[in-house]
């Protein structure tokens, strides 16, 4: 096992929260690797907030193994002030244009970034960081 991930949250449900402390429960346990998923669009930074104070709770982690992925200009400064890697993912609709990703690479330095891509739902270019 290389770590626990894509683990988050997508409506920021109680049950979703339970389910995500469970999940960073079984990683601090086994000290993984853990890849966070946070929510799309209008309830991003809220879902963000949320996801960082429940890790903040899990003194076991580690936040150098921790990758908060599907940043964006108003959640890189949270995600990377509570020491975890910031993921940008490059994705044409919902998440980052590549010019969004150098704009944000531009203001906040390359320090704890991942640049990835997505093949999921929607519109997408898996290929987009090669």
């Amino acid at each position: 096992v290389l770590g626990i991930g894509e683990i988050g949250l997508n409506k920021n449900t109680p049950n979703e929260a339970t389910i995500f402390c469970e999940h960073l429960e079984l990683a601090a346990s086994r000290d993984e690797l853990i890849l966070i998923h946070t929510p799309h669009l209008e309830d991003k930074y809220k879902g963000t907030r949320m996801i960082l104070d429940m890790l903040k709770n899990e003194s076991r982690i580690k936040p150098e193994r921790v990758i908060v992925d599907h940043a964006e200009e108003h959640t890189i400064g949270l995600i990377r002030d509570a020491g975890f890697w910031c993921g940008m993912t490059m994705y044409p609709v919902t998440k980052c244009t590549p010019q969004r990703s150098v704009d944000m690479i531009e203001k906040f330095g390359t320090d704890r970034i991942c640049v990835n891509s997505a093949g999921d739902w929607g519109p997408s270019q898996p290929m987009a960081v090669p």
